[in-house]
């Protein structure tokens, strides 16, 4: 599985770069564009091919219910990006090879952030530290990068949001074992993140939603109490 994902990484990087200088080569004169086909031809079937391969074969692995919608946009735009790239550059057209290439570019930019506006306005997560055997390594930090970029657009900041049916996590009596279970393989209409996620991202999310728990029953102990003194 990740060695298919390494490879579709490497082929849609390298399918995009040959979009580029093609486009580029559009903009030159159509006779350096020509040129440039002809060399590349047989590498830019095996490229696509392989692109296209990896990303079907990722798909039926994984399954369309159990990625968000910054996926199903990307494949969307994809198909678009082929179909207008193929007529730019069979017909030359300037302004579709264009239009193609920023597709692509966008496309890949939502395929890195997993979010349709490329991570503006979420919070960072560049300087979470997640190796385990760092001596800052902190459980609950990456647990809640785990869980912005994965859980938060169901289930909210606090847990409770409540989107899609999503169970309210602050009520939920579920340790370790129950949780990592739920998060592996979903429940109802939550999605498996098996395969998605690392074992270690499973566990620290896991742990994260645990003191989200812990969290609310502190505040409803403090209220308890401030109510007692009345």
């Amino acid at each position: 599985m990740e060695t298919i994902k390494t490879i579709h990484i490497a082929s849609s990087a390298i399918f995009l770069l040959d979009y580029l200088i093609k486009t580029i080569l559009l903009l030159i004169g159509s006779s350096a564009l020509e040129g440039y086909k002809k060399v590349t031809k047989v590498p830019s079937m095996i490229i696509s091919t392989v692109f296209l391969g990896t990303g079907i074969y990722l798909i039926a692995k994984i399954g369309m219910g159990n990625i968000g919608g910054w996926f199903h946009l990307k494949l969307t735009l994809v198909i678009i990006g082929i179909v207008v790239g193929v007529i730019a550059f069979k017909k030359n057209n300037k302004a579709m090879a264009v239009l193609s290439t920023v597709l692509f570019l966008y496309v890949y930019g939502v395929s890195e952030t997993k979010d349709a506006k490329l991570g503006i306005g979420k919070p960072s997560t560049a300087d979470v530290v997640t190796d385990t055997a760092a001596a800052n390594y902190d459980i609950l930090a990456h647990g809640k990068a785990v869980y912005t970029t994965n859980c938060l657009r169901c289930h909210g900041e606090d847990g409770k949001a409540g989107i899609n049916g999503a169970s309210n996590l602050t009520s939920s009596m579920c340790e370790n074992r129950g949780l990592v279970g739920i998060i592996r393989n979903g429940r109802n209409l939550m999605p498996a993140y098996k395969d998605l996620l690392n074992e270690q991202e499973v566990l620290a999310v896991a742990e994260y939603v645990k003191s989200l728990r812990v969290h609310q029953e502190e505040m409803t102990s403090d209220s308890t109490a401030v109510d007692s003194t009345k």
